[in-house]
């Protein structure tokens, strides 16, 4: 039977009440989806369907018993007995109710409804909204848009299902639809015991909106609360305030926003802290003499807006208020990127080329920089001329440069404008079916409005007298002898423009062979891909030693080399296509031009990927010093992922007479309800245990714990001074439901 009525649609009274749970989400910050209100206005079709059903028209009333369905819309309410008025569409609902709305569900054993304005009073109700499950004695839709909940119950764990680990209880709710709520009598519950009570609570009822907290413990900064509210400003921005205590350092603070418009067509955020630190100056720092004052901050810009689909626009600011913040309050983005760049950069994409102009500058005096005010550049992609064989690729930049070294160094800045222009012209073709021969001439020039010189500023003649006294045969003698020497003070000076002129010639060559062979794991293919790439490039019109530095622009020398090396895959055939399971490349330079102090093959260099089986992944790379006999440098990272019983993750970095740095991760069943992670760094070079540390977590019902420490040990720097051990101690607990809002999130300690 249909019954057809005009009115706006229904608003979802599930939907809303739900949003009672909107307190504890607001509290950590969880994402929470809300219910709209439909179409008002929008005529709907109300279904009736029962084991037994009355429609008296004259009255407009429908009247359903046993198993009695009622739709509208996306609305539906079932129950063992329905009576429907058709002109105000209001319903009573008797035994065994359930309401459902989209993913919202609502049971009980009354329920008087609206479809049309979604108002309501319902007794003992329960709804599931998934991740919340809310209970309440009773609720109604006190006025437009508000409803009021008594003695409410939310929780993110299903109490049918099991103990609930974490609740929230008030005697009385009242709720807007996305804009707030108010909770009275309100307690947080750890299991059975109650945790904080607030006799008065007001909560924005947006998704990301809430408290997140990091209590700890660290021997650098004492005892710690770091406190953040998160908000929403509009749809395509949010914002968090910042009040964080360290018992060492005292009391700081920070705000930030965020913003991501249009598909990620404008995306950066802005984060401004500031510290009133009381303890500015470490041990090291006092030892050095250095002068930070207590009063710290540090300003960040990152932006990036995609103005077309060709057109991309770059932004990075930094302001720090010592070279120092970023160590002892931001220590990820530390390690990281020690000294942050700050530049804004513009790019436009052709379809042959790609053109920007970018303004690099250093805000902070403190760090030595390349200033770049500004420079453009266009980059011609390899392209066919006309419809010869030929092909043709550009790069082109000019712009004012300048480098500019700490304050109180004692070293003068220099700047110059430099315009450099690089052409060259390939001739690609296949020899024999199989040999690939790519011979290429270029030309460049770079115009510089300065250059330098070499001169001797002060000169002195210094003259040193020894007197001997020398006795023989009873004569006494005194022999006067003298030495001579020159003490001479040189500097670099402006030398005027000049322009640097080079051709370069050279080729590329390669070829591919491949096998496939039958192994016990199914066909494999081999392939073997040796290559080289002779370079020749008589010597410039002006060296390097002529030239005020800045990049490698401006190291471009003299150069007769050929590039040797091979290439070798191990492949195995998938769903999706040839899968590489080793991609490995060695190679060498050998240097038919030999400068000053270099040998004819001075490194072997390697890197390479290996897939052996699906969970493992190993990435090495590395050269070794031919002339010496010797590693030189060597970097290899190992991931092992063994699903619910273990993860692991290697790295290793050698730097020949410098460092040999292992740092390793381990976690034991990392989707159990008990997890354990362990990891460390050692030192080689040094013997010293760099830094160990790890942590226990549990997961509750609907609660996750996570305990976690880690340990710095003191030692004795090579300049003599001592480091004291370091240890911090950290407390971590979320709603499983949202992992990426856990109070204590990772924010800066």
């Amino acid at each position: 039977m249909n019954i057809h009525h005009g009115g706006r649609e229904a608003r979802r009274l599930a939907g809303v009440v739900v949003l009672a749970g909107a307190w504890l989400a607001c509290a950590i910050g969880a994402p929470l989806p809300l219910a709209g209100t439909g179409d008002a206005g929008a005529p709907q079709q109300i279904e009736a369907n029962a084991d037994k059903l009355d429609y008296d028209r004259e009255q407009g009333i429908v009247e359903g018993v046993g198993r009695v369905v009622i739709k509208r819309g996306d609305t539906v309410l079932k129950a063992d007995y329905v009576r429907v008025d058709v002109n105000t569409e209001q319903a009573e609902a008797f035994g065994d109710v359930t309401l459902t709305r989209g993913e919202d569900v609502w049971t009980g054993p009354s329920l008087n409804y609206n479809f049309r304005t979604g108002a309501g009073l319902t007794s003992s109700m329960k709804v599931t909204a998934a991740p919340f499950y809310v209970r309440a004695d009773s609720s109604e839709r006190a006025a437009e848009g508000q409803y009021v909940l008594r003695n409410a119950w939310v929780s993110t764990c299903d109490p049918d299902e099991g103990p609930v680990d974490f609740h929230v209880t008030a005697k009385k709710m009242e709720v807007v639809p996305g804009e707030y709520l108010k909770a009275r009598g309100a307690v947080w519950w750890f299991g059975s015991v109650p945790s904080m009570y607030l006799p008065y609570w007001y909560r924005d009822l947006n998704s990301e909106s809430g408290f997140r907290f990091v209590p700890g413990y660290s021997s650098e900064n004492g005892a710690f609360l770091l406190s953040s509210y998160h908000y929403r400003l509009n749809p395509g921005v949010t914002a968090a305030t910042r009040l964080d205590y360290r018992t060492e350092r005292g009391v700081a603070g920070g705000q930030d926003f965020a913003w991501n418009t249009g598909e990620n067509q404008h995306v950066g955020d802005f984060k401004a802290y500031y510290a009133d630190d009381q303890k500015p100056l470490d041990d090291d720092d006092i030892a050095a003499g250095e002068e930070i004052d207590a009063d710290r901050y540090r300003v960040r810009l990152h932006d990036q807006f995609v103005a077309s689909e060709r057109d991309l626009v770059l932004a990075r600011g930094h302001y720090l208020s010592d070279p120092d913040i970023l160590e002892d309050f931001y220590e990820d983005e530390f390690r990281e990127e020690r000294q942050p760049d700050n530049f804004v950069n513009y790019t436009h994409r052709g379809d042959l080329y790609t053109a920007g102009v970018i303004g690099r500058t250093r805000l902070n005096n403190f760090y030595e920089n390349v200033n770049r005010l500004p420079e453009a550049s266009v980059d011609m992609f390899r392209q066919s001329i006309a419809d010869s064989p030929f092909y043709y690729e550009s790069q082109s930049a000019g712009g004012f440069i300048q480098r500019v070294f700490p304050d109180g160094g004692g070293t003068e800045d220099y700047d110059v404008f430099r315009f450099d222009t690089e052409h060259t012209v390939f001739y690609p073709d296949k020899y024999f079916g199989f040999l690939t021969l790519v011979p290429r001439a270029g030309a460049r020039a770079t115009y510089y409005s300065d250059t330098r010189r070499t001169e001797t500023v002060n000169a002195s003649t210094i003259v040193l007298q020894t007197n001997f006294v020398v006795s023989a045969g009873g004569v006494t003698n005194a022999v006067v002898t003298s030495t001579t020497s020159t003490n001479a003070v040189t500097r670099d000076v402006a030398a005027g423009s000049d322009t640097r002129g080079l051709i370069e010639l050279g080729f590329e060559t390669s070829y591919k062979a491949f096998q496939t062979y039958d192994t016990a794991y199914g066909p494999r293919r081999h392939i073997v891909e040796p290559f080289a790439d002779y370079t020749l490039i008589p010597e410039p019109s002006v060296t390097p030693d002529t030239l005020y530095q800045f990049d490698e622009v401006d190291q471009v020398d003299e150069q007769h080399t050929v590039d040797l090396g091979v290439r070798q895959k191990w492949q195995e055939k998938r769903e999706a296509g040839a899968y590489d399971l080793i991609d490995l490349e060695v190679s060498t330079t050998f240097n038919i031009h030999k400068a000053d102090g270099e040998d004819t093959l001075e490194f072997l260099n390697w890197d390479g990927e290996f897939r052996p089986v699906d969970g493992w992944a190993i990435d090495v790379d590395g050269a070794y010093n031919l002339p010496d006999g010797e590693l030189d440098t060597l970097n290899w990272w190992l991931l092992f992922n063994g699903a619910r019983d273990l993860t692991a993750r290697t790295e290793f970095r050698y730097r020949r007479d410098d460092s040999s740095l292992l740092f390793a991760d381990l976690t034991l069943f990392p989707e159990a309800r008990w997890s354990y992670n362990g990891y460390g760094r050692y030192e080689f070079e040094t013997s010293r245990l760099e830094e160990i540390g790890g942590y226990v977590q549990h997961i509750f019902t609907c609660v996750g714990l996570r305990i976690g420490s880690n340990f710095l040990p003191g030692y004795t720097r090579s300049d003599g001074f001592v480091e004291d051990d370091e240890f911090r101690f950290l407390v971590e607990f979320w709603l499983t439901a949202f992992p990426d809002s856990a109070l204590g999130g990772r924010h800066s300690s």
